[in-house]
């Protein structure tokens, strides 16, 4: 039996999530280039390079558990940072098989513009909105992830 085409509607979730996802991404690309940060920092990898900058001698594990993101992903992503010169990987005298992140002398000379930045983001984001709906949503947000990440 064919379901019918009228079951959904466009503001459902998955939408909503979808249309927030690419609008925000097209957003970090225009506050890079806008702040002549686009040839430093490439999109999806400011998020990552601050969470090293904040825990410097972490592990992938732990920024995969951060992220609520695969390994292989966030692998991905530090592949570009180290190209970039804003990263280096160390191995972890304790654990042979495992690296410790830190940032390069260029990463920390680029982490004040990036905290800049991080902050006039979140000013964008949480206009119009109270410091109570601002925690409603990011816990909300939260739970949807936790929903969506379970194995």
């Amino acid at each position: 039996m064919d379901e019918p085409t009228d079951s959904y509607e466009l503001n459902d979730l998955p939408f909503q999530l979808a249309r927030s996802y690419h609008a925000f991404r097209h957003f970090a690309v225009k506050t890079l280039t806008s702040e002549g940060l686009s040839e430093q920092v490439k999109p999806g990898t400011g998020g990552l390079f601050l969470a090293i900058a904040k825990q410097e001698g972490c592990h992938v594990k732990y920024l995969s558990e951060q992220f609520q993101l695969p390994k292989a992903t966030i692998t991905g992503l530090l592949r570009t940072l180290e190209s970039d010169d804003l990263v280096r990987r160390e191995k972890d005298p304790e654990d042979a098989r495992a690296f410790r992140l830190f940032l390069t002398g260029k990463g920390h000379e680029l982490l004040p513009s990036m905290i800049n930045r991080h902050h006039r983001v979140l000013e964008t984001l949480h206009e119009g909105l109270d410091p109570e709906e601002v925690d409603e949503l990011k816990r909300m947000l939260k739970r949807v992830l936790d929903n969506i990440s379970r194995p």
